[in-house]
């Protein structure tokens, strides 16, 4: 029943994809459009939940930014600033459900991809590019900082000798 289950899952989740290629990169760019960004939204907020749902979220996410990325590079001259800040708003959106992936190997991968997404979106357009690598690093500086004693500074897990040493006894 579960290997049922997961292959519904899967065919869903490659369906999802197809429908989301096919308006954010179509064979003739003369049918995308801005309004086919907004019809990827709703594929992707109407999408079934399932056990894995935060994570097929994220990935359709990032494949949707992925996928515009491809049509970008293809065909330039179509390409809308706007396009750049949808995707921007995405990027952040992303980045907030991946704080909530309690598997960390997943939530790396996650990080890494968006990680990638900004090179290529900064190999684009230094102007928008910019504001995705940006916003990895005030990720990255906000997750330190998460990990670190608000008493003295130390990472929690190593070195902190006051207040965190009394938490883990």
């Amino acid at each position: 029943m579960k290997s049922t289950q997961q292959a519904q899952e899967l065919s869903a989740l490659a369906e999802a994809k197809e429908h989301i290629s096919s308006l954010l990169c179509p064979q003739d760019p003369e049918e995308w459009s801005p309004y086919n960004v907004a019809v990827v939204e709703k594929v992707i907020t109407h999408f079934p939940q399932s056990d894995n749902f935060l994570a097929e979220l994220i990935e359709l996410r990032l494949f949707a930014i992925e996928e515009s990325l491809r049509f970008v590079q293809r065909d330039p001259e179509i390409v809308e600033a706007a396009l750049f800040d949808v995707l921007f708003l995405s990027f952040v959106e992303i980045g907030e459900m991946l704080s909530f992936v309690e598997d960390e190997e997943l939530g790396l991968k996650g990080v890494e991809r968006m990680e990638t997404i900004a090179k290529k979106i900064d190999k684009i357009s230094k102007e928008h590019g910019e504001a995705f690598v940006d916003l990895m690093e005030e990720m990255a500086a906000e997750d330190d900082e998460e990990d670190e004693c608000d008493e003295c500074d130390e990472d929690e897990d190593d070195s902190c000798s006051c207040c965190c040493s009394s938490k883990k006894k």
